[in-house]
């Protein structure tokens, strides 16, 4: 966005933060109401549009506490074709679900995984099940203010931290600045190798935090390729490590908010690499098949794969996708690291959700 553009939708943004600010404070005064439960929710979320790597971070809570509790996910399912209260199962698509849930649903089978966009009604349903969760994790929801949630987790993109921005649409804030202060921890996503515990307290204080609100950083690990379908690939079977790529070129097809780690992560590790981007969540139609099947053919010499990432993996129709192309698809699965090894900080911190459900 130039200069201009920016400079003429900025009263449009204060209009806008005036109107989250009225909003934000007829919850806190009680004139509208936020809904407590029983049982442990903690919110996963952000403040501004776009991808700040909250799917990662709910899979995270998912594999660590599933091993101790009864987890369940909900999800307003963004991006699906269903609407009302809708149980996953591995057998449901993108289409039904949405791509985060049927992402989590097919990696953790035995997380209970729902979406409603009414959160409330959807965890209400969730307690009726016969082994109900005994602790519920809402992803995307740090604005929807109807749940009171026993623990917020507030995330932000390192490349475009939330003090530098501002409120749509001049910027990318679903909400002013000062909403980070709901928040029970901040923590500063996708940082970069070498990022240290200086660079982390010169982010905090461009935060303006309470000098007891917990501030973390984590990072993006990626993995072993895994074939998007089924049938394996060519390449080395089930499991492709990166330094197989070398000598390949490579198509990444990406619908993801912000793709650009994507493609820095790759580009050290293989010969060629071209990109197809789309809108986040997209929908992957037959024309967008063709197009990659085109770029992919054009691509030169016979050593080469198209990469994706695990959310878009979900959302490609294997109806639609020739064989040459589908015996050459390949995702990358994506976990959170913590470069400052304070993951036992980041759990003892969770664990304070327990304790305020309690009290």
């Amino acid at each position: 966005m130039n200069k201009l553009t920016h400079a003429l939708l900025l009263p449009l943004s204060k209009g806008y933060a005036f109107a989250t600010y009225v909003r934000n404070w007829l919850f806190d005064k009680g004139v509208l109401r936020s809904e407590s439960f029983h049982v442990p929710v903690i919110s996963v979320g952000n403040i501004a549009v776009g991808g700040t790597g909250k799917t990662p971070h709910v899979a995270l809570l998912c594999k660590v506490l599933s091993g101790h509790y009864r987890v369940a996910v909900l999800s307003r399912g963004y991006g699906r074709r269903t609407r009302g209260y809708l149980l996953a199962t591995p057998q449901h698509t993108a289409a039904d679900v949405g791509d985060e849930p049927c992402l989590l649903k097919r990696r953790y089978p035995e997380v209970t995984v729902a979406v409603d966009e009414r959160r409330v009604h959807g965890i209400r349903q969730l307690l009726q099940l016969p082994e109900p969760p005994e602790v519920i994790l809402l992803d995307d929801a740090f604005q929807h203010r109807y749940v009171k949630p026993s623990f917020s987790i507030l995330l932000s993109d390192v490349r475009r931290p939330l003090y530098a921005d501002t409120c749509l649409p001049a910027g990318r804030l679903r909400e002013s600045f000062a909403g980070r202060l709901r928040a029970d921890m901040v923590v500063l996503t996708k940082t970069p190798a070498g990022f240290s515990a200086q660079d982390l307290a010169r982010e905090r204080a461009d935060f303006h935090l309470p000098a007891d609100m917990p501030f973390m950083a984590t990072s993006l690990c990626y993995g072993a390729l895994q074939p998007v379908f089924s049938a394996r690939g060519s390449l080395c079977g089930a499991d492709v490590s990166l330094g197989a790529l070398r000598d390949y070129a490579v198509l990444a097809v990406t619908a993801i908010a912000t793709p650009a780690p994507f493609h820095d992560f790759l580009q050290p590790w293989v010969a060629r690499l071209e990109t197809l981007r789309f809108a986040d969540h997209h929908a992957f139609t037959a024309r967008d098949v063709l197009r990659a099947v085109r770029l992919f053919d054009q691509m030169p010499g016979e050593k080469k794969c198209l990469l994706t990432t695990e959310k878009d993996a979900v959302r490609w129709d294997a109806a639609g996708v020739p064989d040459r192309l589908r015996a050459a698809m390949y995702y990358v699965p994506v976990e959170v690291t913590f470069p400052l090894h304070d993951e036992e900080v980041f759990f003892a911190q969770i664990a304070a959700a327990w304790d305020k459900t309690d009290a």
